[in-house]
């Protein structure tokens, strides 16, 4: 490994953040350009170029990592994990909706005292 690719436990990460290789596979397979990884991980060209290179040196072992991340993704959560969300969900739609109608009052309000114009 190099000194931009570290590992701590969570698989290899680029040095200095908590991105994993695995994020960037994910960005790579959706067909991003290096430089549109960059700014929305908020890192460098080189930090992603060093990811890739990674990655393409070490894919036979990384690909299967990677494959159980998505299956187990796609499986989606535990019945009993999905319930409590549910719950979650349940107890705080009212307040989250409440909170976007005042946030939409407001936006509304500044855009008449405005004339229309922001």
């Amino acid at each position: 490994m190099n000194d931009t690719i570290i590992d701590t436990g969570r698989g290899p990460q680029i040095a200095g953040t908590r991105i994993t290789v695995f994020h960037v596979m994910d960005y790579l397979r959706g067909n991003w350009q290096v430089s549109e990884i960059a700014s929305w991980l908020r890192i460098t060209v080189d930090k992603v170029e060093a990811a890739i290179a990674y990655i393409e040196a070490h894919r036979a072992e990384l690909e299967p990592v990677y494959e159980e991340m998505l299956e187990r993704d796609r499986r989606g959560n535990p019945p009993e994990v999905q319930a409590k969300l549910d719950e979650l969900h349940a107890k705080y739609a009212p307040i989250w909706e409440e909170r976007k109608r005042i946030l939409a009052e407001k936006e509304n309000g500044h855009a008449r005292n405005t004339g229309g114009q922001q």
